[in-house]
């Protein structure tokens, strides 16, 4: 009898179980996180090309040419009317004998007192030897000549002049004259001033 009992007690308790799992909801497992592989990144956005000029390159062979460092800029001075210097008059040729030395001597001759002159001379240039050469004597109020020989390079000439000259003529002057022709003559010496010592 307590069997029965049992078997009864035990039957109750599974029907109670049975009904209890038709009403309860049936027990999920346990819930495993499934590993999922996360989208992929969007990819980046195209990087943005900057638009560069070309620019002509030089060929090889032609270097470009260095600069040239500019020239300073130089003020020109303002121009000034300076004055003009005078013209000056076209020197005379020199004359081709130089006089020097002279002096005027009164000498005592048998024929009365005359004038005796002396005086120096250099030849710088020709000697015309078919002209005549004479020396001038100047005095107060008159001119005496006589003729006279030359020679390079030079000489002292001496003569006396005629009686008519005095003493009292003086002062004296000296010069010589190239008688060419008849028609022709020329002065080709300085003129000197004869010393006096009287």
């Amino acid at each position: 009898m307590n069997q029965t009992r049992i078997a009864q007690a035990v039957g109750l308790v599974l029907l109670l179980a049975g009904l209890a799992g038709c009403d309860a909801p049936l027990a999920t497992p346990p819930h495993t996180p499934v590993a999922t592989s996360s989208p992929p990144p969007p990819p980046p956005p195209p990087p943005s090309v900057a638009v560069v000029s070309e620019t002509p390159v030089a060929a090889a062979s032609d270097p470009p040419a260095a600069e040239q460092p500019a020239a300073p800029v130089v003020e020109a001075p303002a121009a000034t009317s300076a004055p003009q210097p005078p013209p000056q008059a076209p020197q005379a040729a020199q004359p081709p004998i130089r006089l020097s030395a002279g002096v005027a001597v009164p000498q005592s001759l048998p024929d009365g007192t005359q004038i005796g002159v002396s005086v120096d001379y250099r030849v710088s240039g020709r000697i015309n030897t078919s002209s005549r050469y004479l020396l001038v004597i100047e005095s107060k109020g008159k001119e005496v000549e006589f003729e006279v020989k030359l020679s390079p390079p030079g000489g002292t000439l001496q003569g006396f002049c005629p009686a008519s000259v005095r003493p009292e003529d003086q002062p004296f002057r000296a010069r010589l004259d190239e008688q060419r022709s008849a028609n022709v003559r020329d002065k080709v010496s300085n003129t000197v001033n004869l010393q006096t010592s009287y």
